[in-house]
């Protein structure tokens, strides 16, 4: 501020006529005769007293006489009015509802749904939920639900054929409104200037869009709602809407009349466990959560999807194996092998879960590598699905045992009053008790059950045969016969089949016919350039691992299968959207393991043992109480993965807030 007319020994002061302070000048030009000075102040400030508030008045004295003063008003605080919202929902920007919001049968009092829930309406194929909303006197909320049916960009995934993508977009077209509801509140329904009302909606899985739209309607003099004839209107679809600018709104088809609000959320469903596939012949579990082994090198392996969400997780022991991300596509299969090798010792325990995006976990189903379904609810009472978390690995290498006993287990009545006892029992290594897995008795070649299977056999002796495995697969098969008339029965002596298997040298030994065999370790020389890739066996189809047990009725030839060692070439990872690119060159994210949980560094290893449908891992079971594993997987069949859930998941939120915007123009919500 500068000041002119004035000498050197002029003073500047800001004040009253009651106190006043003086403001430091900075600068006199003795040419013009100014005065230069800044005044920096806050409205709060006080100093000496004297508050910088209110009016400002400025003068200047020079020579002891006041020769100039300014007055400087302030301006009035200006009072902010907080709009108020015309509604409330019970539920924000982004919803996401998984298997425990979900109640599979719809009450016949569809008031009495939950808010927060979702419904299964079996009819529709949809689900319902609830949305209890707040809606202020004069306005009309227009609530509709929709589903991207995310088939718009089929033609560029290289999955589908022509016919294909015209079948999915017919079923499920790009955008499509599931329900559409309009709720209004005028002097007829309003308490305290608001109305509670419910909306219900229906949505699909995955991925839906709630939209919300916010109209004043025609009203009469006394604030009640009335159509265009002027009656009172009892049905929403007869109201009169208006949106911005008061232009009449008459549908999204006929008019381009924007709401005066509008608002989006949204809705992800995802109430489906992940898909889970088993090998049995590991994995093959008793009711009492007890894996019963032969050696210590176990495998976990199977194949692993979620068909109903975007994103999976497996982990064991602590450690995630492998996850799965997908984006928008449902329609894509995201199903990944595993092959998890553990070290186990006699009495540890193995710990392991999986989830998906809306932490559904366990199935209610596990299928064997075939697709039959072998555990299920309900197997064990341990667990509430199909498997459990925890299993004990426990030693077996001790054949069941079967013999004739009057204080036996097991009665075959034979004739009427007259039955003949046997003794079935496990044990396992050491001595302790095992677990049999299913026995069988067959009466001259036919399964026995009670008397009434064989009472119509005439013959006066009877072949008796009793096969018995346990959760191990030790296989025992003995033959009795029974005389029918003098209740004697006796072992017959078994029939033996004779196992030829070509392991470093050709080598020949007899079982029992249907007893069990366990393909051995390859022991032989290895030629340059090659591995082991399994084992062929006359009468089986396919190549099958170490440690696979057979059940074996004739003779049988079994050789070696050997694989080319592919060299592995070190490229740089460059990402590319050509699909032929994309099929050859798989780009594969491995995810990190758990540091604070793991003995060892991970080794990732092609095991000599196995075949090409996928590649060891390893994991090491250290005691009961400390177990730790090592995995990765790999499936060059299957499409990668796009990053680990947590980053993943935050690029996919702005993801679909984005295409909400895209499709319907939503704003974000205010809750003010």
């Amino acid at each position: 501020m500068i000041w002119g007319n004035v000498s050197k020994n002029a003073k500047v002061y800001y004040g009253n006529n009651y106190k006043s302070i003086e403001i430091k000048a900075t600068k006199y030009d003795f040419h013009s005769k100014t005065m230069t000075f800044d005044l920096y102040a806050n409205i709060n400030d006080i100093v000496d007293g004297l508050a910088f508030a209110g009016d400002m008045r400025l003068f200047v004295k020079d020579n002891d006489q006041k020769k100039a003063e300014i007055k400087i008003r302030m301006p009035e605080k200006i009072k902010e009015t907080k709009s108020e919202y015309p509604y409330v929902s019970s539920y924000g920007n982004v919803i996401e509802l998984g298997e425990g919001d979900l109640s599979k049968n719809k009450p016949d009092n569809l008031t009495k749904m939950e808010s927060g829930k979702i419904y299964s309406d079996s009819e529709k194929q949809q689900y319902l939920l609830k949305d209890n909303i707040i809606l202020r006197k004069g306005y009309a909320l227009k609530v509709t639900t929709y589903n991207p049916g995310k088939t718009d960009m089929l033609e560029g995934n290289g999955v589908y054929s022509k016919e294909d993508i015209a079948k999915i977009q017919k079923a499920n077209p790009n955008l499509r409104a599931l329900s559409e509801t309009t709720i209004y509140a005028d002097s007829r329904n309003v308490e305290d200037g608001r109305s509670t009302q419910s909306v219900l909606m229906s949505a699909l899985d995955g991925f839906n869009i709630i939209r919300y739209q916010v109209f004043t309607f025609k009203m009469n003099d006394k604030g009640e709602a009335i159509d265009k004839d002027g009656n009172l209107v009892t049905d929403s679809s007869k109201l009169v809407l208006f949106g911005k600018d008061d232009k009449e709104y008459t549908g999204e088809d006929k008019s381009n009349v924007e709401a005066i609000k509008e608002d989006g959320s949204m809705l992800f469903i995802d109430t489906k466990p992940v898909n889970l596939s088993m090998d049995k012949n590991y994995f093959n579990p008793s009711k009492s959560n007890k894996i019963y082994v032969r050696n210590p090198e176990f495998y976990l392996r199977g194949k692993i999807s979620d068909k109903g969400g975007f994103n999976w997780e497996l982990r064991v022991n602590e450690s995630v194996v492998d996850n799965y991300l997908i984006y928008g596509d449902l329609h894509i299969d995201n199903t990944r092998d595993f092959n998890i090798k553990l070290n186990v010792k006699d009495g540890d325990i193995m710990d392991w879960g999986m989830k998906d995006y809306k932490a559904n976990g366990f199935p209610d189903k596990v299928t064997d590598m075939d697709g039959n379904v072998y555990l299920q609810t309900g197997y064990s009472d341990l667990n509430a699905k199909a498997v459990g978390v925890h299993y004990q690995f426990l030693y077996d290498n001790v054949k069941p045992e079967v013999n004739i006993d009057p204080k036996g287990n097991t009665s075959i009545e034979y004739a009427d009053g007259k039955s003949v006892v046997f003794n079935i029992n496990d044990k396992r290594n050491n001595g302790f008790d095992g677990e049999i897995q299913e026995q069988h008795i067959y009466i001259n070649g036919k399964e026995y059950t009670s008397f009434n299977d064989i009472k119509q056999i005439i013959d006066k002796t009877l072949n008796i045969k009793i096969v018995v495995k346990d959760f191990a697969r030790n296989t025992t098969v003995k033959e009795f016969i029974l005389n029918k008339d003098t209740g004697e029965v006796s072992e017959l002596k078994p029939h033996r089949v004779t196992v030829t298997i070509q392991n470093g040298k050709e080598m020949s030994s007899t079982i029992v016919s249907e007893e069990d065999f366990i393909l051995p370790v390859y022991k032989g020389e290895l030629e340059k350039g090659y591995q082991f890739d399994g084992w062929e066996i006359s009468g089986f189809e396919g190549k099958k691992d170490a440690g696979y047990v057979i059940n074996l009725s004739k003779d049988t030839f079994i050789k070696p299968v050997f694989k080319k060692i592919e060299e592995k070439k070190e490229e740089e990872n460059k990402p590319t959207f050509d699909v032929s690119k994309k099929k050859d060159n798989p780009q594969v994210n491995h995810s990190q393991l758990n540091e604070s949980h793991r003995k060892e560094d991970l080794q990732r290893e092609e095991h000599s043992q196995k075949s090409d449908s996928t590649k060891d891992v390893t994991a090491t079971v250290l005691d009961k109480n400390n177990i730790s594993s090592k995995s990765t997987t790999n499936n060059p069949n299957k499409l990668p993965k796009t990053g680990t859930a947590s980053g993943a998941q935050t690029l996919l939120a702005a993801g679909i807030m984005f295409i909400v915007g895209i499709f319907l123009g939503l704003k974000k919500k205010n809750q003010d």
